[in-house]
C-alpha cells in the first residue's frame, strides 16, 4: 500500500493527464529472490510521450526505493 502510495503522490505533476483513483500495484509473479510487479493506472487520453515519461519516473522511484532499503 505504502509503494502505491508513494507512486501516486510522486506523479502529481501528471494528474491532469491520469484518472483519478485509478493507480493500482499487482503481484504479477513470486519468486524465491524476487517478484514481478505490475503498476496501472489510467489515462484520460492516449500520449505516449506522457507514458515514457511517467514509466520513467515511477522505475527511478522503485529504483530509488530499493537502494535506500
Amino acid at each position: 500500500e505504502q509503494l502505491e502510495k508513494s507512486l501516486a503522490e510522486s506523479l502529481k505533476d501528471f494528474h491532469q493527464y491520469i484518472e483519478p483513483e485509478s493507480f493500482n500495484i499487482k503481484i504479477v509473479d513470486v519468486h524465491h529472490e524476487y517478484l514481478s510487479l505490475k503498476f496501472q493506472y489510467k489515462l484520460k487520453e492516449i500520449n505516449r510521450d506522457i507514458e515514457r515519461m511517467i514509466r520513467k519516473k515511477t522505475i527511478r522511484l522503485i529504483a530509488n526505493s530499493i537502494k535506500e532499503n
